[in-house]
């Protein structure tokens, strides 16, 4: 089989590799990969006639967004908590309903409509490559995930926050999506859940994925509880000796900063969701200062950069923090968020080596007259910052189109369309008929940490950090839909009908 071969010619290119060249450069893709990248635009055309060449005349080209972390589910669910702040979630009713019905009751169809939704929107928007938080519920959510990411083309890292899950994951092998182990939010975790966690971590040899500071009560609660702030408590555990993925970290003590500064690990902050939930805002000017990598992500509600980079310079700007020029904007959705992942040695930039991941930023239309060539480079920021996911033309992955001409080619508008009218329906009539008292957990939902002391002892069978409670009962009023999955359900790990494994124990 002939490898295919493309021509990028008359576009302004944005590598963000160690060069960081900027301006009207030819690329060459032979296959999945970039071969060159230069200004020999005719030689390579004389080289390789049968090259298809694709003119990005009026274009920025820039390498696939990266949104290092994402709540999938939260493409629904945003509609329920937009204009409430997030203390308030659980209060709201019909905000409650809604997430019993994603967390508890939603079967794997719903979860896959929920993901394909999510990820497709993002890939409209230019992201190939999702860091996806996931949740705590069998496995399910995670066989959604995997497949609905492996059905986009997108690449990701998928975060594992359970024994069934871990078991799920020996089935799954795929060279694009990798797998992280998610620690609880602050005010759930124990020191077992830790022990336990970073165990794992270092048999799978995975990285771990970490819910740090989002709110000010989460960090103060779980000083009350521990004499210490989370931060601390990790590097007490020796978490930062590992791959380490930090998220958030906008509400800290005094003394996190000294911990962040020595571990060097990179934070993910994400300024457009802390805006959008009134939580703290991240503190941008004391990252940079104190020389701590950060990246940018989407959190919660659609996976749009230029909505995050837009949050990222109000905030910047309201903290007397200047916005990066040139590719510095880029990069912190880009090849530094694929560092941030450990997909660095696959894209992030556009270099000779990298997978060809790109994306096509339309600027040919009036709104940015006058922008050409070599004023782009001191434009770039304000162009970034005025452009929309709308504004995002064609998306290569792998050297392959998935977006053109504003269009997904691997997926039907009309049929996702479709799809959110039927789900968003099920959705609304389960919050308006739900009777679930708002404030209340279904008793089959519980946690070991939530049962009479009684329960726990006939509930908890410890084995290496992993325990085994009640499953859940069905749904009463919700259909459930079974579809065949493309993976070998014979390679399940076999467990009791009632029972299922979680992370976790009551702290020892």
């Amino acid at each position: 089989m002939n490898e295919s071969l493309k021509i990028i010619e008359n576009g302004v290119v944005v590598t963000c590799d160690p060069q960081d060249r900027l301006g009207q450069l030819t690329m060459l893709i032979k296959g999945d990969r970039i071969a060159e990248i230069s200004n020999r635009a005719e030689v390579l055309k004389a080289l390789y006639p049968a090259a298809e060449v694709i003119d990005a005349r009026g274009k920025i080209v820039l390498p696939g967004f990266v949104d290092a972390h994402l709540h999938g589910e939260s493409f629904v669910l945003r509609l329920f908590t937009s204009l409430k702040p997030y203390a308030r979630w659980r209060r709201e009713t019909d905000v409650k309903k809604a997430f019993d019905f994603v967390y508890g009751h939603a079967d794997q169809p719903d979860l896959a409509s929920i993901y394909r939704l999510a990820y497709f929107t993002a890939l409209k928007s230019g992201v190939t490559t999702i860091g996806e938080f996931g949740f705590d519920h069998l496995d399910r959510p995670l066989n959604a995930a995997f497949e609905t990411m492996r059905r986009a083309d997108v690449r990701g890292v998928i975060g594992v926050h359970n024994g069934d899950q871990i078991e799920r994951c020996r089935t799954l092998p795929h060279q694009s999506i990798r797998f992280a182990l998610a620690v609880p939010p602050e005010e759930e975790v124990t020191t077992y859940h830790l022990q336990s966690t970073l165990r794992a971590a270092a048999r799978l040899k995975w990285p771990l994925l970490v819910h740090a500071g989002e709110t000010k009560k989460g960090r103060e609660g779980f000083k009350k509880n521990f004499q210490k702030s989370f931060l601390e408590i990790l590097r007490d555990h020796h978490f930062f000796e590992g791959k380490i993925i930090l998220l958030h970290c906008a509400s800290l003590e005094a003394t996190d900063w000294e911990v962040l500064e020595n571990a060097r690990a990179t934070v993910v902050l994400t300024p457009r969701s802390a805006i959008l939930k009134e939580t703290e805002a991240p503190r941008i000017a004391e990252f940079i200062g104190r020389q701590i990598p950060i990246v940018l992500a989407s959190d919660w509600g659609l996976s749009d950069p230029f909505e995050v980079l837009r949050s990222y310079a109000i905030l910047a700007r309201g903290q007397n923090v200047e916005v990066p020029r040139g590719a510095g904007l880029v990069r912190l959705m880009t090849i530094n968020a694929a560092r941030a992942l450990g997909f660095d040695d696959q894209v992030g930039s556009l270099e000779a080596g990298k997978k060809a991941d790109v994306t096509f930023l339309d600027v040919s239309g009036a709104r940015f007259a006058g922008i050409r060539g070599k004023e782009l480079k001191s434009l770039l920021a304000s162009v970034l910052l005025e452009s929309s996911s709308r504004d995002v033309s064609d998306v290569l992955i792998n050297g392959e189109f998935f977006v053109r001409q504003g269009q997904v080619l691997t997926y039907s508008k009309e049929d996702l369309v479709h799809e959110g009218e039927q789900l968003m329906d099920k959705i609304s009539r389960f919050v308006s008929t739900s009777a679930t008292p708002v404030g209340e957990k279904r008793s089959d939902a519980r946690s070991i940490a939530d049962q009479p002391e009684a329960e726990r002892a006939k509930l908890q069978n410890v084995d290496d950090g992993v325990r085994l409670i009640q499953k859940e009962r069905p749904a009463v009023g919700v259909e459930k839909k079974i579809i065949p999955l493309q993976i070998d359900p014979a390679k399940n790990v076999k467990l009791p009908e009632r029972v299922k494994k979680i992370f976790g124990d009551e702290e020892t």
